[in-house]
């Protein structure tokens, strides 16, 4: 085999994406005066360019499907699906972003001469050609296109996509860069317009965020960094970076054998718990701790929709409509916050214990086909846990230590008995949480959790759950020896008593 196609057959290796967000300081080369009208230019126009490329992707998708003539644009070099002389819808929202912001200058230049010279600064710079770079528009045009094809893949689950006003500022990665200056402090190089520069001074947060951001500006580890977008946040009255990222997935610990298998679980009973086929079981956590913190703030919710518009105020006091909403949104957001927060620190306990166990294998039951309970009181119950949010959390915790997650079927493993396989939805215990199996030659009982867990391992494996096989049906055989002793005593006793 010759050099070249040694080369050639090398793969890169899979890569994932990851995000910072960094707390912008200031400018260092400019001032907050000089550099916020820029700013608030930029975002109050980005959602305008957003919202008319998603619409042109929608006219595109709309006439190709009619089988009309759609205008020829220049092919992408990264799709091999696309040569040259067809037409490219991504390229298609890029013009319709370029068109827009033609129409938003013309309108500019039409007000500049109506308009006092204090009140000329944003016309100025709307008008200008230094407000946004191709590159700029061509993110812009991405970030809509890519909307428009997540809510076409399932028009019922997803919305069409619309920005609002105070949409991100986004930057290409070939217009910033992080540079370390001689004090060590990471700073942020952005390109606000053709001709325009600022270097920024980050405030990283707590944790792992500073040498995080620190390994990214000096490409450790195979990082390279992607692209930026800049985002006012209303509530904390800051700017913020978030800085996309790729560096190479992780690999697998040697320990982990892909034949031992952890199937994890999202129980009633139990938020989640593990189980494997070498006869570990963990209840990782109980949900107890996330119930009663979506109960208190959903009092204090209550609470405060209690309160009038009257008693609030309104008017030139302060007091108006956003003022009465601040609250509810504030702890909308902070419960947000935690419960993420709290799944979080539950994925990054599964990891562990994967690694601890040597697991190779892991996977988690897929609800996709199971319909919503008859009854409305265990809808309200199953819907309080966020249980799609901790599965993302999940893949991600198992992605960086170089695990993946599967899936297995979750049909009548809460409602099929394990020793003699009756299925019944009766056995299942709702209120208590316990398995109950209503054949009177098997009488097998333990936690619906545990009965689920076996299940899918049964499924995940083959058809057998290793070391829990053995073991309970070691117990069960037991157990029923117990049951029919207790029986013929009392069965003597009755015939004496006869």
């Amino acid at each position: 085999m010759s050099a070249q196609q040694t080369i050639g057959d090398d793969k890169e290796p899979e890569r994932f994406t990851r995000a910072l967000k960094v707390e912008i300081a200031k400018p260092l080369d400019t001032t907050w005066d000089a550099i916020g009208p820029v700013l608030r230019a930029q975002r109050s126009v980005a959602h305008r360019l957003a919202n008319a490329a998603v619409f042109a992707a929608v006219e595109y998708d709309n006439r190709q499907r009619r089988g009309e003539q759609v205008g020829v644009f220049r092919a992408s070099t990264k799709n091999p699906e696309t040569r040259p002389g067809n037409p490219n819808p991504s390229t298609a929202t890029y013009r319709e972003c370029k068109q827009e912001l033609e129409e938003i200058r013309d309108w500019a230049k039409q007000k500049l001469d109506a308009k006092p010279g204090e009140q000329r600064s944003t016309l100025e710079l709307l008008a200008g050609d230094s407000l946004f770079s191709g590159l700029t528009l061509a993110c812009i045009g991405q970030a809509a296109f890519a909307g428009f094809k997540k809510w076409k893949k399932d028009k019922s689950a997803n919305r069409l996509p619309t920005w609002k006003l105070g949409m991100p500022i986004p930057i290409h990665n070939s217009q910033a860069e992080l540079l370390l200056d001689a004090s060590g402090k990471v700073l942020l190089h952005v390109c606000h317009g053709p001709d325009r520069w600022v270097t920024w001074a980050l405030s990283a947060g707590r944790g792992s965020q500073w040498s995080r951001i620190r390994a990214l500006a000096l490409r450790e580890g195979g990082r390279k960094m992607g692209d930026v977008k800049l985002k006012y946040d209303e509530s904390e009255r800051k700017w913020f970076a978030f800085i996309s990222y790729s560096e190479p997935k992780p690999q697998a610990p040697d320990r982990c054998d892909p034949d031992h298998v952890m199937v994890l679980h999202r129980g009633q009973r139990n938020l989640l718990v593990a189980m494997t086929n070498r006869g570990q079981w963990n209840v990782v956590a109980t949900g107890y701790k996330l119930r009663d913190f979506k109960e208190r703030m959903g009092a204090r919710r209550r609470s405060e929709r209690g309160i009038t518009k009257g008693e609030r105020g309104s008017g030139a006091n302060g007091h108006g409509s956003k003022r009465r909403y601040q609250t509810r949104d504030s702890l909308e957001n902070r419960e947000r916050d935690w419960v993420k927060t709290h799944l979080q620190q539950i994925a990054a306990r599964v990891a562990e214990l994967a690694v601890q166990w040597g697991c190779g294998t892991l996977l988690i039951e897929d609800y996709g086909g199971i319909q919503p309970d008859e009854d409305r009181a265990l809808r309200r119950f199953l819907g309080r846990f966020p249980n799609y949010q901790l599965k993302e959390c999940l893949a991600w915790s198992l992605a960086k230590a170089g695990l993946e997650l599967g899936k297995y079927s979750p049909e009548f493993i809460s409602q099929t008995c394990p020793a003699c396989g009756r299925a019944d939805a009766s056995q299942h215990n709702t209120r208590t949480g316990v398995f109950h199996c209503s054949d009177p030659a098997c009488k097998f009982e333990r936690p619906v959790d545990m009965v689920a867990a076996v299940h899918a391992l049964r499924r995940a494996c083959g058809g057998g759950a290793g070391e829990w096989d053995r073991r309970w049906r070691t117990q069960h055989d037991q157990e029923r020896k117990i049951v029919e002793a207790m029986r013929k005593p009392k069965a003597k006793k009755e015939k004496k008593e006869k």
